[in-house]
Formats: structure tokens, C-alpha cells, sequence
């Protein structure tokens, strides 16, 4: 038995509902497909609209890309900093390549994935796209796509200040010792690796930091709480080890 023009969801749902009685399911599902769960839609795309759109924004040298002026006049017209959250969002949308350009095909693929041939809808859907990252795993694919985004061409990590600016950026509001990490950081693992400071972080937000908050500090420093800065001591293996000492 087909159900025309209906989900194959609400179908299941409706037969699971009426024990699997067919006639029963029939006629309770034709005459109200919307009390049960609706099949996920993407908007159709206006191709030439999309077209239309890059072009507005394209590197007048180079039909195959946006560059930084572009970049700057698709944020304005969204009504963004370009050095927001939510402009780095769609750059991971995207699957942008490199900062401050967008492919034209990163682009167009980008937005019709979406669903988005204006700027008026991808402004509307931003906020759906900033709710998946409370999604766990959706946000480490956020976070690696992020230190691997700012990095420059041939770059194998990224600067201290870099990364403590983009930690700024991406863990605001998630992680309540942010503040804390970064003074650490600065003062005491100048001489960790850069891919160990990023994957230590992500290490540490995959854990219960409130569980951790209680924990006594590396090197019975006292509990884990913001304090007056002190000198630093001396940069050495053992400041490594208290910062692996952290996510232990």
C-alpha cells in the first residue's frame, strides 16, 4: 500500500501506531498527514539567484574566488563582524579552506546545502546553525575545523596568541576556566607543542570541568580557582607535565 505524497517517517509512524493494520493506518493517516513527524525538507535552490549572489562578492581578478573585500561585503550585508563566531560558523558550513577567501565552489556548494540563495536566509538559519553546536560531536568537528581553518598555507600549528584568540572565539560561554587556561598557558607551557596545546584543550572540554573544578591542582598548588599572578617559574619539564596534569 502506498501513502501519495507522504514521508515514509509518517508512514511507519502511523502503521506502528495502528499495530500494523493497514486499512486502519489508511484512513487514519490521509486525512491528517500533520499529526505525525514531518519528513526534513531543504529549501529549493534558485541556481541563477545563487549565481547572481557570488558574483556579487567575487575577486573582481579571479572569477573562482571571494576575496577579502568580498569577504567584508557578504558580513556587512548578513550584519556580522567578520571576526565573529558566527561568520567562522559558516566558513565550517562551507568547509572553508583557507581565512578571509571563499572558493567558488566551497560558495555555491556551501549555500545549497543550506538551502540559501540570499543572504536574508542564511541570516535566518544562522541561529539553527549555532544550535548544533551543543551537539557533542558536531562541535568537535567545529573545533578541528577551526585549528586547522586558521592556519596559513604550509603553517603546522598556530601561534600561542593565535590559538589563544581563537579559544576566545570558539570556547566563550562553554568553558568557565577559559580565562584561567590561557594565563596558564602564557606564563608556564611556552615550550608545549602547538598540536598538543589543541588537542589537550578539546581533551579537556570532553571532560566534566565542574567535576574537575573540586580536583586539587598539578604539584599541590591548591584548588583550581583564578588567583593574583604570581611570577612565573621557570619554564622546564615539569610545567609541561602540570598542564598534562590537568586532563589526567
Amino acid at each position: 500500500m502506498a501513502f501519495p505524497h507522504r514521508g515514509q517517517r509518517s508512514a511507519v509512524c502511523c502503521v506502528t501506531q495502528d499495530e500494523w493494520k493497514l486499512d486502519v493506518a489508511a484512513d487514519d493517516f490521509s486525512p491528517s498527514p500533520d499529526s505525525f513527524p514531518k519528513e526534513p525538507m531543504r529549501s529549493a535552490v534558485d541556481k541563477k539567484k545563487l549565481e547572481q549572489l557570488y558574483n556579487r562578492y567575487r575577486d573582481p581578478q579571479d572569477e573562482n574566488r571571494i576575496g577579502v573585500d568580498g569577504i567584508q561585503q557578504f558580513c556587512d550585508d548578513l550584519s556580522l563582524d567578520p571576526a565573529s563566531a558566527s561568520v567562522l560558523v559558516i566558513a565550517w558550513k562551507f568547509r572553508a579552506a583557507t581565512q578571509c577567501e571563499f572558493s567558488k565552489k566551497e560558495f555555491v556548494d556551501g549555500m545549497t546545502e543550506l538551502g540559501c540563495d540570499s543572504t536574508e536566509k542564511l541570516r535566518a538559519l544562522l541561529p539553527r546553525l549555532e544550535q548544533e553546536l551543543k551537539d557533542t560531536a558536531k562541535f568537535k568537528d567545529f573545533y578541528q575545523f577551526t585549528f586547522t581553518f586558521a592556519k596559513n598555507p604550509g603553517q603546522k600549528g598556530l601561534d600561542l596568541e593565535m590559538a589563544v584568540a581563537y579559544w576566545n572565539l570558539v570556547l566563550s560561554g562553554r568553558f568557565k576556566f577559559l580565562d584561567l587556561w590561557n594565563t596558564f598557558l602564557l606564563m608556564i607551557c611556552l615550550t608545549m607543542t602547538k598540536k598538543v596545546r589543541e588537542v589537550l584543550v578539546l581533551q579537556m572540554l570532553a571532560r566534566n570541568a565542574d567535576a574537575r573544578a573540586a580536583s586539587p591542582c598539578p604539584r599541590g598548588a591548591g584548588r583550581c580557582r583564578p588567583a593574583p599572578p604570581t611570577p612565573a617559574p621557570p619554564l622546564s619539564a615539569v610545567g609541561v607535565t602540570a598542564a598534562h596534569g590537568l586532563f589526567s
